[in-house]
Order: C-alpha cells, then sequence, then structure tokens
C-alpha cells in the first residue's frame, strides 16, 4: 500500500462531513467520535463494505469500489469489535488458517504463518484446536486478531480494539501493534486514551457533524 486517502461527505442528517487525510505504510491513525457519532459508520467505508454519497476511498491509489474483494482482502484485514460476528470455522486454528488459504497459502508455508500469528498472541496452544464457543470473549477476539494478522495486510482496520480485553491484554495488544512496522492501522475509538496508547496520529470526528482534524 502506497497510502489511503479518504474523502467523505454526506447531506442532510449527515453523521460527519469533509472527512479527508492520507496513510502511509507502517503509519498509524486513531479516530475517534462519541458513541453515535459515524466511526462505525466510516469503518464500513474504509473496509469496501458500503459506499459513500460523496467523495472517494483510494487504497493503493485506486478507488476501493473497484478492487477486486479477493485483492482488497490480501491487503485490507478488519477486526471488528464483536468477534463472534465473524467466526467461520469451528477452531481458532481453522479461523486463523481460513484467509491464508484463500491467499493460496498452502503446506507448510499456511503452517508457519498461522502458527507465527498465533504465537503473537496470549491465547494458550491449549485452545488451538477447540471449540470457538468454549473461548472468553477476550479469548475469541485474539482468535480474530491473529486471523488479521496471518493475512499481512498492507492495512489494518481495528473497531474498539481492546473493549473486550483486560488490562494486561489491552497492553499486549498495544505492543503487537507497535511491533507491525510495515502494517498500517487505523483504531476506531470512542476512547481519547486509548487513541493515545494505539496511534501516533489522530482523527476527530467531534459532536456529529462538522470539520475534522487530523494532529
Amino acid at each position: 500500500m502506497r497510502n489511503l486517502s479518504a474523502h467523505a461527505e454526506y447531506g442532510n442528517g449527515a453523521l460527519f462531513q469533509g472527512v479527508s487525510f492520507e496513510l502511509n505504510p507502517g503509519e498509524s491513525l486513531a479516530i475517534t467520535a462519541p458513541e453515535g457519532g459515524g466511526k462505525s459508520h466510516l469503518l464500513r467505508l474504509l473496509a469496501g463494505l458500503e459506499t459513500p454519497s460523496a467523495g472517494e476511498i483510494l487504497l493503493d491509489g485506486r478507488p476501493i469500489a473497484s478492487i477486486a474483494e479477493p485483492i482488497r482482502a490480501r491487503r485490507l484485514g478488519v477486526v471488528f469489535s464483536q468477534p463472534w460476528e465473524q467466526f467461520i470455522a469451528h477452531d481458532p486454528w481453522r479461523e486463523v488458517a481460513m484467509g491464508v488459504l484463500a491467499q493460496g497459502v498452502e503446506s507448510e508455508a499456511l503452517k508457519q504463518r498461522v502458527t507465527q500469528a498465533l504465537q503473537q498472541t496470549p491465547l494458550p496452544q491449549s485452545l488451538w484446536r477447540a471449540p470457538l464457543e468454549r473461548l472468553s470473549h477476550g479469548q475469541a477476539y485474539w482468535v480474530m486478531f491473529a486471523a488479521a494478522l496471518a493475512m499481512q495486510p498492507a492495512l489494518l482496520l481495528l473497531d474498539e480494539p481492546g473493549a473486550l480485553l483486560s488490562e494486561t491484554g489491552e497492553a499486549h495488544l498495544v505492543d503487537l501493534l507497535h511491533a507491525q512496522p510495515q502494517m498500517a492501522r487505523i483504531v476506531f475509538t470512542s476512547r481519547a486514551a486509548r487513541a493515545q496508547r494505539m496511534a501516533a496520529k489522530h482523527l476527530s470526528l467531534g459532536e456529529g457533524l462538522g470539520e475534522t482534524n487530523v494532529k
């Protein structure tokens, strides 16, 4: 990913107006807003799940809507705040492997990618093959984070990261994010302290409508 720029404007009843920024490889941005301030909607726009009524969203210099979904999935990782809504496999190992398999990675390379991703999380190895329904909310979050990490995306979008984790778990997550020098990331949160810990740049959607700013 060379950069990502986004500019979205909405008409009457808009959540926000004039959002514009660029993000280069390895850079981090936290987008903050009060509850109902539009951050979840903006995440879905950046993920290519919805289309803005005006403006454009670029990934690798191309409109994100024009990028085929399989290619977009290789470049863009998303970790939502509710992991149970994302699960498609039976156990953590298979869940993490699904996205890597979709990239055409097989055999020993697949095993290595999945193992390395899971080993970076606090999830005990004894649970790697356990049914997903046995996991706690925090453990389930680590599975989804490992799944995104294993795909080695250029850009990672995270919705309220750390919300399901203990204080120690969130500190571990912060360390992991800072240990990905080539991966750009955007953190969406309503908590200013979390934004400060997880990203170097900050954009506030303010109180709904109005100007935004990047610091």
